[in-house]
Protein backbone atom coordinates (compact mmCIF):
# COMPACT_ATOMS: atom_id res chain seq x y z
CA UNK A 1 0.00 0.00 0.00
CA UNK A 2 2.83 2.40 0.81
CA UNK A 3 4.42 1.87 -2.63
CA UNK A 4 1.13 2.57 -4.37
CA UNK A 5 0.76 5.81 -2.42
CA UNK A 6 4.29 6.87 -3.42
CA UNK A 7 3.60 5.95 -7.05
CA UNK A 8 0.37 7.94 -6.97
CA UNK A 9 2.13 10.97 -5.45
CA UNK A 10 4.87 10.74 -8.07
CA UNK A 11 2.30 10.62 -10.88
CA UNK A 12 0.52 13.66 -9.41
CA UNK A 13 3.82 15.56 -9.19
CA UNK A 14 4.75 14.69 -12.77
CA UNK A 15 1.31 15.82 -13.95
CA UNK A 16 1.67 19.08 -12.08
CA UNK A 17 5.13 19.71 -13.58
CA UNK A 18 3.84 18.85 -17.04
CA UNK A 19 0.94 21.26 -16.59
CA UNK A 20 3.26 24.01 -15.41
CA UNK A 21 5.55 23.58 -18.41
CA UNK A 22 2.52 23.66 -20.71
CA UNK A 23 1.30 26.90 -19.11
CA UNK A 24 4.77 28.43 -19.44
CA UNK A 25 4.97 27.43 -23.08
CA UNK A 26 1.59 29.05 -23.72
CA UNK A 27 2.66 32.45 -22.30
CA UNK A 28 2.98 34.91 -25.14
CA UNK A 29 5.09 38.02 -25.45
CA UNK A 30 3.92 40.84 -23.14
CA UNK A 31 1.92 43.80 -24.33
CA UNK A 32 3.72 47.07 -24.93
CA UNK A 33 3.78 49.32 -21.83
CA UNK A 34 0.98 51.90 -21.91
CA UNK A 35 0.73 55.48 -20.71
CA UNK A 36 4.47 56.19 -20.58
CA UNK A 37 5.05 59.66 -19.10
CA UNK A 38 8.19 61.76 -18.65
CA UNK A 39 8.63 64.71 -16.28
CA UNK A 40 11.67 66.90 -15.66
CA UNK A 41 12.79 66.74 -12.02
CA UNK A 42 15.61 69.28 -12.06
CA UNK A 43 19.23 69.45 -13.29
CA UNK A 44 19.58 66.63 -15.87
CA UNK A 45 17.06 64.32 -14.19
CA UNK A 46 13.89 62.96 -15.82
CA UNK A 47 11.35 60.72 -14.02
CA UNK A 48 9.57 58.10 -16.17
CA UNK A 49 6.45 56.15 -15.26
CA UNK A 50 4.24 53.66 -17.13
CA UNK A 51 1.41 51.18 -16.62
CA UNK A 52 2.08 47.53 -15.86
CA UNK A 53 2.04 45.27 -18.94
CA UNK A 54 0.21 41.95 -18.84
CA UNK A 55 2.67 39.03 -18.43
CA UNK A 56 5.68 41.38 -18.19
CA UNK A 57 8.61 40.35 -15.99
CA UNK A 58 10.86 43.37 -16.59
CA UNK A 59 11.27 46.49 -18.75
CA UNK A 60 13.96 48.20 -20.83
CA UNK A 61 14.12 51.97 -21.32
CA UNK A 62 15.32 53.75 -24.47
CA UNK A 63 16.18 57.43 -24.98
CA UNK A 64 16.82 59.69 -27.97
CA UNK A 65 17.19 63.40 -28.77
CA UNK A 66 14.94 62.90 -31.82
CA UNK A 67 11.38 61.60 -31.82
CA UNK A 68 11.63 59.12 -34.68
CA UNK A 69 15.23 57.84 -34.64
CA UNK A 70 18.42 57.35 -32.70
CA UNK A 71 17.03 55.53 -29.66
CA UNK A 72 19.61 53.91 -27.36
CA UNK A 73 18.99 51.58 -24.42
CA UNK A 74 19.76 53.37 -21.14
CA UNK A 75 18.34 50.85 -18.66
CA UNK A 76 17.70 47.09 -18.66
CA UNK A 77 15.63 44.66 -16.60
CA UNK A 78 13.73 47.29 -14.61
CA UNK A 79 11.31 45.53 -12.26
CA UNK A 80 9.21 48.56 -11.28
CA UNK A 81 6.95 50.71 -13.43
CA UNK A 82 9.25 53.72 -13.14
CA UNK A 83 12.78 54.81 -13.90
CA UNK A 84 14.88 57.91 -13.13
CA UNK A 85 17.21 59.09 -15.88
CA UNK A 86 19.99 61.28 -14.43
CA UNK A 87 21.90 61.88 -17.64
CA UNK A 88 19.46 63.68 -19.93
CA UNK A 89 20.90 66.40 -22.16
CA UNK A 90 20.03 69.89 -20.91
CA UNK A 91 18.67 72.43 -23.37
CA UNK A 92 16.90 69.82 -25.51
CA UNK A 93 13.84 67.59 -25.63
CA UNK A 94 14.45 64.03 -24.45
CA UNK A 95 12.32 61.28 -26.03
CA UNK A 96 11.68 57.92 -24.36
CA UNK A 97 10.28 54.49 -25.26
CA UNK A 98 9.83 51.42 -23.05
CA UNK A 99 9.54 47.72 -23.88
CA UNK A 100 8.29 44.87 -21.67
CA UNK A 101 9.98 41.46 -21.51
CA UNK A 102 9.31 37.90 -20.34
CA UNK A 103 10.57 34.41 -21.16
CA UNK A 104 8.70 34.46 -24.48
CA UNK A 105 10.41 37.63 -25.72
CA UNK A 106 9.97 41.38 -25.97
CA UNK A 107 6.92 43.55 -26.56
CA UNK A 108 6.61 46.23 -29.18
CA UNK A 109 7.76 49.71 -28.21
CA UNK A 110 5.50 51.84 -26.05
CA UNK A 111 4.22 55.26 -27.00
CA UNK A 112 6.88 58.00 -27.15
CA UNK A 113 7.06 60.26 -24.08
CA UNK A 114 8.99 63.52 -24.26
CA UNK A 115 10.04 66.35 -21.97
CA UNK A 116 12.21 69.47 -22.27
CA UNK A 117 15.20 69.78 -19.93
CA UNK A 118 16.12 73.36 -19.06
CA UNK A 119 19.81 74.20 -19.20
CA UNK A 120 21.78 76.37 -16.80
CA UNK A 121 22.33 80.00 -17.87
CA UNK A 122 25.35 80.59 -20.11
CA UNK A 123 27.84 83.47 -20.40
CA UNK A 124 27.70 84.49 -16.74
CA UNK A 125 29.53 87.77 -16.10
CA UNK A 126 30.13 89.91 -13.02
CA UNK A 127 31.27 93.51 -13.52
CA UNK A 128 32.30 95.63 -10.54
CA UNK A 129 32.03 99.38 -10.07
CA UNK A 130 32.51 101.27 -6.83
CA UNK A 131 30.37 99.54 -4.21
CA UNK A 132 28.36 97.62 -6.80
CA UNK A 133 28.42 94.47 -8.93
CA UNK A 134 26.32 93.91 -12.05
CA UNK A 135 25.53 90.26 -12.79
CA UNK A 136 24.49 89.33 -16.34
CA UNK A 137 23.95 86.07 -18.23
CA UNK A 138 22.23 84.52 -21.23
CA UNK A 139 18.49 83.99 -21.39
CA UNK A 140 17.32 80.40 -20.83
CA UNK A 141 14.60 79.03 -23.11
CA UNK A 142 11.36 78.14 -21.28
CA UNK A 143 12.64 79.37 -17.89
CA UNK A 144 10.30 81.14 -15.47
CA UNK A 145 13.11 83.05 -13.79
CA UNK A 146 16.56 82.88 -12.18
CA UNK A 147 18.29 82.82 -8.81
CA UNK A 148 21.64 84.52 -8.13
CA UNK A 149 23.89 83.18 -5.36
CA UNK A 150 26.90 84.84 -3.71
CA UNK A 151 29.88 83.68 -1.64
CA UNK A 152 33.20 85.09 -0.45
CA UNK A 153 34.93 81.78 -1.28
CA UNK A 154 34.83 79.85 -4.54
CA UNK A 155 34.03 76.56 -2.82
CA UNK A 156 32.40 78.13 0.24
CA UNK A 157 28.79 78.42 1.28
CA UNK A 158 26.66 80.38 -1.20
CA UNK A 159 23.70 82.52 -0.13
CA UNK A 160 20.86 83.64 -2.36
CA UNK A 161 21.49 87.25 -3.41
CA UNK A 162 18.50 87.82 -5.71
CA UNK A 163 15.55 86.14 -7.44
CA UNK A 164 14.62 87.33 -10.93
CA UNK A 165 11.01 86.44 -11.67
CA UNK A 166 11.00 86.76 -15.44
CA UNK A 167 12.69 84.83 -18.25
CA UNK A 168 13.61 88.14 -19.89
CA UNK A 169 15.35 89.62 -16.84
CA UNK A 170 18.98 88.53 -17.16
CA UNK A 171 20.79 91.37 -15.37
CA UNK A 172 20.93 92.49 -11.74
CA UNK A 173 22.98 95.15 -9.93
CA UNK A 174 23.81 94.51 -6.27
CA UNK A 175 25.27 96.88 -3.69
CA UNK A 176 28.24 95.29 -1.92
CA UNK A 177 31.02 96.20 0.46
CA UNK A 178 34.66 96.17 -0.57
CA UNK A 179 35.96 92.62 -1.02
CA UNK A 180 36.20 89.57 -3.30
CA UNK A 181 33.03 87.75 -4.25
CA UNK A 182 31.98 84.70 -6.25
CA UNK A 183 28.64 84.43 -8.03
CA UNK A 184 26.71 81.57 -9.62
CA UNK A 185 23.24 81.42 -11.15
CA UNK A 186 20.57 78.82 -11.83
CA UNK A 187 17.33 79.01 -13.79
CA UNK A 188 13.99 77.66 -12.63
CA UNK A 189 10.64 76.68 -14.04
CA UNK A 190 7.38 76.97 -12.14
CA UNK A 191 5.68 73.61 -11.57
CA UNK A 192 2.84 73.80 -9.08
CA UNK A 193 3.90 75.09 -5.67
CA UNK A 194 7.56 74.12 -6.00
CA UNK A 195 9.86 75.39 -8.76
CA UNK A 196 12.20 73.02 -10.59
CA UNK A 197 15.84 74.12 -10.92
CA UNK A 198 18.62 73.69 -13.45
CA UNK A 199 22.21 73.02 -12.48
CA UNK A 200 24.22 76.00 -11.27
CA UNK A 201 26.59 77.84 -13.56
CA UNK A 202 30.29 77.70 -12.79
CA UNK A 203 31.12 80.51 -10.35
CA UNK A 204 32.66 83.81 -11.51
CA UNK A 205 34.97 85.96 -9.43
CA UNK A 206 34.80 89.74 -8.98
CA UNK A 207 36.55 92.29 -6.75
CA UNK A 208 34.65 95.27 -5.35
CA UNK A 209 36.71 98.37 -4.51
Amino acid sequence: PLKSEVDEAEQSLRAAISGLVEVQNNIGKPAAPANVKASWSGAKTVKLTWNKSADAVSYDVYRSNAKTKGYKKIASDIREMSYTDKKATAGKNAYYKVIAKNSAGESAYSNVASVYILKAPAKLKAKATKGKVTISFGKVSKASGYEIYRSTKKNGKYKKAATLKSQKTVKKTLKLKKGTYYFKVRAYKKAGKKPIYTDYTKPVKVKVK
